[in-house]
C-alpha cells in the first residue's frame, strides 16, 4: 500500500487551524490564552473588513450575525494580514440557541475556539470575552 498525500481541499474542518493546539475538557476543545489587555475600543468583523474602514485602532469584535463573519471561517487566510492591522480580536462567537442541537452547539464554539487558536497563534491579540 502506498502512502498518499493529505489533500488540502479536503480538510473540510480546517485542521491547521488547531495544529500544534492543545486540547481540554470532555469535548477537547483548543486552549487558548487571554491577553492582558482590554480593548480600547471595538469595531465588527463586518466593518473592520470594509475597503473604506482604514482606522485600525480598536479590537475586532464578532457580536454580529453569523453570516457576517462565516468567510472567516471558510477561508480565514484571506483575512489574516487584515486582522493583523488591529490591536486585537475578541474571540469569534458563532450563534448558540437553546432549541439548536448540542452537537450544533458544540460545534460552533469549537469552530470559535479553532479560530481564536489560529489567530493568536499567527501574532494576534487575543482575548476570550470583551467584558471578562
Amino acid at each position: 500500500m502506498t502512502e498518499e498525500k493529505f489533500n488540502k481541499n479536503y480538510d473540510v474542518f480546517r485542521s491547521f487551524l488547531v495544529a500544534d493546539a492543545n486540547y481540554d475538557g470532555y469535548i477537547e476543545l483548543p486552549c487558548i490564552i487571554t491577553s492582558k489587555e482590554l480593548p480600547n475600543r471595538v469595531i465588527t468583523f463586518y466593518k473592520a473588513m470594509a475597503k473604506a474602514n482604514k482606522d485600525y485602532d480598536c479590537w475586532v469584535a464578532f457580536y454580529e450575525h453569523d453570516i457576517n463573519f462565516e468567510r472567516l471561517w471558510n477561508n480565514p487566510k484571506q483575512y489574516l494580514n487584515r486582522l493583523k492591522k488591529f490591536n486585537g480580536v475578541i474571540s469569534p462567537d458563532f450563534s448558540l440557541y437553546r432549541n439548536m442541537p448540542l452537537v450544533m452547539q458544540e460545534w460552533n464554539t469549537y469552530r470559535g475556539r479553532a479560530l481564536a487558536f489560529w489567530l493568536q497563534k499567527n501574532g494576534r491579540n487575543y482575548s476570550k470575552r470583551a467584558l471578562e
